[in-house]
């Protein structure tokens, strides 16, 4: 399995650019889509398709990974099933779903984030610090199981007030919880 692992370091170091300005690249994206005018389609598909190069670009470490290692397929299936079966909790009953969920699972987000930052930034190497990341991915991943059930329910209300359908906007955030949940499960599963 190291051997699968050196080799795939040099596969790793494919982006030329720097990560900052990789990163705003990708946000100032994300965000010029999420302000174009749903009317104006070319422009507006034009830049999903930025957004799906985007994270195609970020993602695919995470794939190499997954692939090397033998976990892709069972993850990918594990990603559809969960995604499959919050779905038709939340089309079935849709009652047990609040809107009120956001600032919570905002807030738990920022925590998640900052933890991972504190674990690759002020963590010692070792099995100790692996078996965190494990756990934290694994906590991750049922943050995500939430934020598919929320962003599910919030689009069944706006598609019932919607005046300009905005399938773009409204679908990126679960598309957005679908990548995280995929990547978290691959980290989760990856024994280093």
């Amino acid at each position: 399995m190291e051997e699968k692992m050196i080799q795939l370091v040099p596969l790793l170091n494919i982006r030329r650019i720097p990560f900052w300005l990789f990163l705003g690249l990708g946000i100032f994206v994300l965000i010029s889509t999420m302000n174009t005018d749903p009317n104006n389609v070319l422009i507006k598909h034009l830049g999903w398709l930025g957004i799906v190069a985007f994270l195609s670009f970020a993602m695919l470490p995470v794939y190499l990974i997954s692939k090397s290692t033998g976990i892709f397929y069972s993850t990918l299936f594990a990603t559809f099933g969960m995604l499959s079966i919050l779905t038709a909790i939340a089309f079935y009953n849709p009652n047990l779903i609040s809107l009120s969920w956001g600032n919570g699972l905002l807030i738990l987000l920022i925590a998640a984030i900052l933890i991972r930052l504190g674990l690759i930034f002020l963590a010692n190497p070792g099995s100790e610090t692996n078996n965190y990341h494990m756990i934290l991915s694994h906590a991750i991943v049922i943050l995500f199981g939430f934020f598919i059930l929320y962003d599910t329910k919030k689009l069944q209300v706006n598609a019932t007030i919607c005046k300009i359908p905005d399938y773009i906007n409204e679908s990126l955030g679960l598309f957005l919880d679908i990548i995280n949940v995929f990547a978290n499960l691959v980290r989760g599963r990856i024994r280093v």
